[in-house]
């Protein structure tokens, strides 16, 4: 009880801050009855999801040790971004057999499975991205999409030595300036995939 109040002060401090937390447990786990967290998961923008850890390619040991089989193991995940909930949302398709964690198996099984470690890396760069971006509300952009290589990291240091944040609405889609013919009035256009933003003058 006392570690679960611990991380739950400290992912009040994320919110409170304009951060993001991320905390995972069995999807039957008895913490997730707690007042204290479901008291949390009803604040605005914490959502918890459900996925099935078999998507993203947990297997344990079958029959003998040479066989691997899936292993289904349902998360639950609370967290503050709609990025990483959606890569942390996958249920089970039914299309293979799983193998329950029994005899040993849960703790060889403990590990995150590299398809999650990689979604929830998926689910941090899309984050990063519709903070900079600045366009959370009215846009998505799409997990394959990195325009001009960008490397958020990069930005992230530039952000703390500056002690400004880094624009990369400003840097990666600059304004264009067009004149309309016979009025000549000018208008500013900034275009990014699947929305474009214009302002006349």
């Amino acid at each position: 009880m006392e570690h679960v109040n611990f991380v739950l002060k400290l992912y009040r401090r994320q919110v409170q801050e304009g951060r993001v937390f991320l905390h995972e447990h069995s999807a039957h786990a008895k913490s997730w009855m707690l007042k204290q967290v479901q008291k949390l998961a009803r604040e605005e923008g914490v959502m918890i999801v459900e996925a099935d850890q078999c998507m993203y390619g947990l297997k344990t040991r079958g029959h003998t040790r040479s066989q691997l089989v899936a292993a289904k193991k349902p998360t639950k995940i609370m967290t503050n971004s709609k990025a990483l909930g959606k890569e942390l949302s996958r249920k089970c398709n039914g299309r293979h057999d799983h193998q329950s964690l029994v005899d040993g198996r849960a703790a060889e099984a403990a590990r995150y499975p590299t398809g999650l470690c990689r979604a929830i890396c998926r689910g941090i760069i899309q984050e990063k991205k519709e903070r900079h971006c600045q366009i959370r509300a009215v846009a998505q952009i799409p997990r394959y999409y990195n325009p001009k290589n960008i490397d958020l990291e990069e930005l992230h240091d530039r952000e703390e030595a500056s002690g400004t944040r880094a624009s990369l609405v400003r840097d990666v889609f600059p304004l264009r300036r067009l004149v309309e013919k016979g009025t000549g009035r000018t208008r500013y256009r900034r275009s990014w995939p699947g929305m474009t933003s214009q302002v006349w003058s």
